[in-house]
């Protein structure tokens, strides 16, 4: 029987090889040495000493990092989790390293709100360190935070704030990872224009040459292929293929970045010829058992879809984006089947409902945010549509599920891209077709969920683009054969969206809304809810009962709005 002590060093030793591992290309012999940490790590109490747990902490780390290379998101999740257990009471710098991992793989998760959460907490600890360098990890972290909640510019400030903090350090891979952030691509190529692109590059290389042999190649690799995917979209085809060229002289590069040299050049064929021959080769390279995993495969398809919308060709450009789209909501199915099969819904846990619908509620949100920065538009609607449901005769005992369905009325936008997404001016018949399939992709991550309320949130995620007068999508249902939860939801969507500021739009008073939703009584909204609404607001009002004030509690009763609403203040510490 082996000593603790042995046992210590044994521990050291593998965790010390699944971290020497991280600097080579994933290979099966990793993934076995993954395998068995997890079975040593599971055995390791929370309450061990804090050496023990250290080395614990240590051990999750790099194993959820490989599990993050590999493409298993749900294997890292769990160590990563475990590393924040045993984090528990450790020194500051570990706490920052948990913290900062955690909320990388929650944004993979699209979680905005704990992804947020660890990051703010991480920001606490930097600051108290004093240390440029920690802040800015936090900011880089904070800038990835507010870029998956479409806030594009305000990331790119953080990553500016990031460097600033850098100033003169000798950090070559901090400072390639930033450049390589702020590197735009796709929609943003055009509106930032290719000078930036090109600093970025500049930067990109010459934080590679600073970096040492260990990570020269794969860092200078990145940066051309990072630049020959903007040359491609933008048909510099023979600049394009001599950076791709330079990027295949690294030696040092990981199988994913080889497979992007082999993806840019035949992307350079496609761009040059569009024909059938060139678009299977590209499309063979695409396949599952060639591509890398799909983490990095959802970024191809943005790329692509750029390019053949810089092409002219708005079929395929339509195509690629769907396929991003699809990809997206296959990723948050599996995290959410992986989530069932860790929970399954039996009754043996009591607290499993509450937990996915408040996985479901965060996507919701997310999704929200490009529209409204506050996120509280889904909780206002979701009370206002309950209180209508009260006044056209819902079952009192469906209310408060009626009003969680609302909530996630939107789900399906998550996975839309941001390109449609953000757009200012009109979307064309391609772009259309597109953001209307979130009601689909909605119904799909709702499904996964496999919550209770699952059938009366469907029928409102599907439906509640549908219009009285069968001209909605997406199945044109007119009159009563719309669920009357979706005619509810819809008709409470539209007010609230009506009566608050938009990017895109002021905030309309009560009159000039109801004015809207008389005109449109019998076209796009049930007619008897038209009146049931304007009645109910026009009791409230001669009775003085404060509708504004209610709908907001419904969102400050939240504790993913209560770490939301912290998004201002992180946003302004970074300035």
């Amino acid at each position: 029987m082996t000593t603790t002590t042995e046992d210590d060093l044994e521990l050291d030793a593998l965790v010390a090889r699944v971290e020497g591992a991280l600097q080579e290309p994933p290979r099966p012999a990793h993934e076995r040495d993954v395998a068995l940490l997890a079975g040593r790590l599971a055995a390791i109490d929370a309450n061990a000493s804090a050496p023990r747990r250290a080395l614990a902490t240590r051990g999750a780390l790099a194993a959820g990092r490989q599990c993050y290379r590999m493409g298993h998101l749900i294997e890292c999740a769990s160590h990563l989790r475990n590393a924040a257990v045993h984090a528990r009471g450790l020194d500051d710098l570990t706490r920052l390293e948990v913290l900062l991992q955690l909320a990388e793989y929650e944004l993979l998760a699209c979680d905005v709100g704990k992804a947020l959460g660890c990051t703010l907490e991480a920001m606490e600890i930097a600051s108290r360190t004093g240390d440029p360098a920690h802040e800015a990890r936090v900011l880089t972290q904070l800038g990835g935070v507010l870029q998956s909640a479409g806030l594009h510019r305000q990331a790119d400030h953080c990553w500016a704030q990031a460097l600033e903090r850098l100033g003169d350090r000798l950090e070559p891979r901090a400072r390639g990872n930033l450049w390589a952030l702020r590197f735009p691509t796709g929609f943003l190529l055009d509106e930032r224009g290719d000078a930036v692109a090109l600093e970025a590059f500049r930067q990109a290389l010459a934080s590679a040459e600073a970096a040492g042999p260990r990570f020269r190649d794969s860092m200078a690799a990145n940066a051309h292929c990072n630049r020959a995917a903007a040359l491609v979209q933008q048909g510099r085809l023979d600049e394009a293929r001599s950076h791709l060229a330079q990027a295949a002289d690294c030696r040092n590069v990981s199988d994913r970045l080889r497979w992007m040299v082999s993806a840019f050049y035949a992307m350079a064929e496609v761009r040059e010829h569009n024909d059938a021959d060139r678009r299977a080769r590209l499309e063979r390279l695409l396949h599952p058992d060639r591509a890398p995993a799909r983490i990095y495969l959802v970024e191809t398809y943005g790329i692509l879809a750029a390019m053949f919308a810089a092409m002219g060709d708005a079929t395929l450009a339509g195509a690629y984006l769907a396929r991003l789209s699809d990809e997206r909501a296959a990723t948050l199915a599996d995290l959410l089947a992986a989530f069932n099969r860790e929970h399954p819904a039996d009754g043996a846990d009591p607290g499993r409902e509450e937990t996915a619908l408040a996985f479901l509620e965060h996507l919701a949100i997310t999704a929200e945010l490009r529209d409204d920065a506050t996120g509280r538009h889904c909780y206002r609607m979701a009370r206002l549509a309950r209180h209508l449901g009260a006044r056209a005769g819902l079952p009192e005992g469906d209310l408060a599920a009626f009003e969680i369905a609302a909530r996630l009325h939107d789900v399906g936008k998550l996975v839309v891209p941001d390109s449609i997404l953000l757009k200012p001016g009109r979307l064309d018949d391609m772009e259309r077709h597109l953001m209307r399939s979130h009601v689909h992709l909605g119904e799909r991550i709702v499904a996964a969920g496999r919550v209770e309320v699952a059938a009366p949130v469907a029928r409102i995620v599907r439906h509640h683009h549908e219009r009285w007068d069968g001209t909605g999508y997406p199945d044109r249902l007119a009159g009563e054969a719309i669920p009357i939860e979706a005619r509810i939801a819809a008709l409470a969507d539209v007010y609230d969206a009506l009566t608050h500021e938009r990017p895109y739009k002021r905030a309309w008073s009560h009159e000039e809304a109801m004015g809207y939703l008389r005109a449109e009584r019998g076209g796009h909204f049930d007619p008897v809810l038209v009146d049931h609404f304007e009645a109910m607001l026009d009791d409230a009002s001669a009775t003085g009962v404060d509708f504004r004030t209610d709908l907001e509690k419904a969102a400050d009763a939240s504790p993913f709005q209560a770490v939301l609403a912290k998004l201002p203040e992180a946003w302004q510490a970074s300035l």
